[in-house]
């Protein structure tokens, strides 16, 4: 080993990071800073392009890496149609994201552009205050407050089979709640929504948590109905809602193929 090579810093590995892909004409500058706080480019080929930057490898999936991705794809979404791809996508180097993606994928690239130009994602998160959903199944359902007075008033010993009624009398009358409460949120959106994405994973208390697309002159139509259906819920349903956001639960696109 020289003296020479002694005295030059190793070089960090690098790999081209890329976002999404958009539109070559419509393609926004992008100030947000992207994965490891690198600069995000457009690289075109014909008429897409994929937001990228430089980024060292390996990427780990920190938070503040998570958020800076989020947060190059919503800005451009704010402005442009982008086709989201997931987390810690890269390639060797431009030439790769070119030769490997953007030309052989040219066709299937610009048809989903054109399928989802001006579309956007919206997505709602609804969960029950605790308290207030079972003082309202107790008053409204005779058989668990009856069940219920029985408990309070006698010992566990005396009342194990009422008990157990109790536990399986308020869960159905939770999961018919949930279900009414989730369709509720679900017809609200539906007259806004070209296509609807449901998690049907269950959340201690959630309603639902579900995705809209919607064209994006229509988000504030939404957003209107969905803040009625908030008031005349509050107290007993917490409401999260996100949008626009770039069209993630209705494009499936990886970097080997869709």
């Amino acid at each position: 080993m020289t003296v020479e090579e002694l005295d030059t810093p190793a070089r960090a590995a690098t790999a081209t990071y890329v976002y999404g892909v958009v539109d070559a004409k419509a393609a926004p500058e992008v100030d947000a800073s992207g994965v490891g706080g690198s600069e995000v480019r457009v690289l075109a080929f014909k008429n897409v392009a994929a937001l990228v930057s430089d980024v060292p490898v390996p990427i780990r999936a920190k938070r503040r890496e998570l958020m800076s991705h989020s947060g190059v794809l919503n800005e451009v979404g704010a402005s442009a149609t982008v086709l989201p791809l997931r987390f810690g996508t890269t390639f060797p180097d431009t030439d790769a994201v070119v030769g490997d993606f953007l030309e052989p994928r040219h066709g299937e690239l610009s048809s989903l552009l054109a399928k989802f130009e001006g579309r956007v994602e919206l997505m709602v998160k609804a969960f029950y205050h605790e308290e207030a959903i079972l003082a309202e199944i107790l008053r409204d359902e005779r058989r668990i407050a009856r069940l219920s007075a029985i408990t309070r008033e006698r010992s566990p010993a005396q009342t194990q089979a009422e008990r157990i009624e109790l536990g399986s009398a308020v869960a159905a009358a939770l999961e018919a709640r949930t279900k009414a409460d989730a369709a509720s949120i679900l017809d609200t959106l539906r007259p806004f929504a070209l296509d609807v994405w449901v998690d049907e994973t269950p959340m201690e208390h959630q309603v639902i948590r579900a995705s809209v697309l919607v064209q994006r002159d229509r988000v504030p139509d939404a957003d209107a109905a969905l803040s009625t259906l908030a008031e005349r819920n509050a107290g007993r349903i917490h409401f999260k809602y996100v949008g626009p956001l770039p069209p993630h639960s209705f494009v499936s696109l990886s970097p080997g193929g869709a």
